[in-house]
């Protein structure tokens, strides 16, 4: 008969190597991490269950905090991190913040982020590794709110992961992404959405700039490009209704026969909360089917003017404000 003490003891002595080679291997992390980059999260993608990703996430994240844990950078300011790239000074009130360059790990390359541009908003915690930490800014929402849109440009070929450190920020099919500068966007593949705050984008070439967000934003930028479309058409007018605050044009659009008199008159607002852009997207289909050859809408159009207001709030769109819950009144 063998000897049961003999496996027990081989079991030991193994479980004791393992724990040793990972702990030479990585000093200061778990086991699971002497997978790195991509492997560590294709990894992650194939386990099934969710409690135990959910702690390999966390382990993970720690291990992050380890690398580039500096101070909040505001939306306005573009950040660069990564080894043997010189950062480009900061503003003076930024003096505390450490330089970056010289504890980036040497397999990644340097990324660039921004929100400063129409409708861009985003808080940029920290960037660690292959790994960007991010929350939406809220200025002057009270409590939690979704939106979020930045662009990043990666300085070479490869992928990188982006970390919501807010919960409720990403869709069922999770962020949308454009390569296009915004002009059209589409949502990024399953195999890319990690998670309920994680997702990866690759970047196909060095330097590109892609887009990315909870939806698909639209600005003033995008209306002027759909209804140029139309403006030659004798049954639309674009007309301005008032001026915001901060002086932007606030858009009106009528639509009618207007050598009749109508005998009804209707009025389709959108974005009175600014994040909500989806609103735009149906009202461009409205406007479509009303200016189309159906003579159903050109029946409708002879007994009805239809106007409509694409930026209720006009500041908060371009500013990319969250809009909802604004305090001391929502809209």
């Amino acid at each position: 008969m063998r000897n049961p003490v003999f496996p027990l003891w081989a079991s030991s002595l193994f479980l004791t190597f393992c724990f040793a080679f990972s702990f030479f291997v990585r000093p200061t992390s778990n086991f699971l991490s002497i997978f790195t980059g991509d492997q560590r999260y294709d990894m992650i993608g194939a386990i099934g269950n969710p409690e135990l990703k959910k702690l390999i996430l966390f382990d993970l994240e720690k291990e992050h905090q380890e690398l580039h844990d500096h101070s909040r950078h505001p939306a306005h300011l573009s950040v660069k991190v990564g080894l043997n790239k010189e950062l480009e000074t900061l503003p003076s009130v930024y003096t505390d913040t450490p330089d970056l360059s010289k504890s980036c790990s040497p397999h990644f390359s340097t990324i660039d982020l921004s929100a400063n541009f129409p409708g861009g908003n985003a808080i940029f915690e920290k960037v660690s590794r292959d790994t960007v930490y991010f929350k939406p800014d809220l200025r002057d929402t009270e409590g939690h709110w979704f939106y979020w849109y930045f662009k990043a440009s990666a300085q070479q070929e490869g992928t990188w992961y982006f970390k919501s450190l807010e919960p409720n920020t990403l869709t069922n099919r999770g962020a949308a992404f454009s390569r296009d500068g915004g002009r059209s966007w589409e949502w990024i593949p399953g195999e890319d959405h990690l998670g309920d705050d994680l997702f990866r984008v690759h970047f196909s070439q060095a330097d590109e700039s892609i887009r990315l967000s909870m939806g698909m934003p639209y600005t003033e930028e995008d209306f002027n490009v759909f209804v140029s479309n139309y403006l030659s058409r004798e049954e639309l007018r674009l007309e301005t209704l008032t001026h915001t605050v901060k002086g932007r044009a606030v858009e009106k659009i009528r639509i009618s026969n207007f050598s009749k008199t109508p005998k009804v008159k209707l009025l389709f607002t959108a974005r009175a909360h600014a994040c909500e852009m989806m609103s735009n997207y149906v009202m461009e289909g409205i406007i479509r089917a009303l200016m189309g050859p159906s003579k159903n809408m050109k029946k409708l159009l002879d007994e009805a003017e239809i106007m409509m207001i694409p930026f209720v709030d006009k500041d908060g769109v371009e500013e990319g404000d969250q809009g909802k819950n604004r305090k001391p009144r929502d809209h």
